[in-house]
């Protein structure tokens, strides 16, 4: 394959994910619903229904008590790292971030005592799918391609972990 397809390749799925992303935090930060509500009816469910056992302690003791506040930072962080990775700017930090948040919500979705070890990937196929895609921004330095980290790399070479 040609390199340069290759890159743009990549910066065109960085493009889709984050217009993903924008499209889930919009909602969470401009309407008040998800915060006033939302979360709790979420991740009550995480707790009840798919959450690992180890995991649900941090949904019920920290998640629960603070679940508007963290509404909102949900949705801001989704809107944060949707505009990264469409910008292309902070693409290396950005997919950190997403590579955890992608760990955190498979954490508390992806788990059914009496499940074959297959049936736990696949429950977690929306999770896992991102997150590889985040490890390869990251590895690639996706955000070079069509995106403001390639002005910024340039500017600040000294820098590179933030690119």
């Amino acid at each position: 394959m040609e390199r340069g397809l290759g890159r743009r390749t990549l910066a065109l799925c960085r493009v889709i994910l984050g217009i993903i992303f924008l499209l889930f935090g919009e909602y969470k930060v401009v309407t008040p619903q998800f915060a006033h509500g939302g979360m709790q009816g979420w991740v009550q469910g995480f707790i009840d229904h798919s959450a690992y056992p180890f995991f649900k302690p941090v949904l019920q003791n920290f998640v629960m008590p603070h679940a508007v506040i963290l509404g909102y930072f949900v949705g801001v962080a989704e809107l944060m790292l949707g505009f990264s990775l469409v910008l292309g700017m902070f693409v290396g930090l950005s997919s950190i971030f997403g590579f955890i948040y992608m760990g955190l919500l498979a954490l508390s979705t992806g788990y059914q005592a009496d499940w074959p070890l297959w049936r736990y990937f696949g429950a977690n196929l929306e999770h896992f799918c991102p997150a590889l895609l985040f490890i390869i921004f990251r590895a690639t330095h996706a955000g070079r391609t069509w995106g403001i980290d390639s002005f910024l790399a340039r500017r600040y070479s000294s820098k590179k972990f933030l690119f």
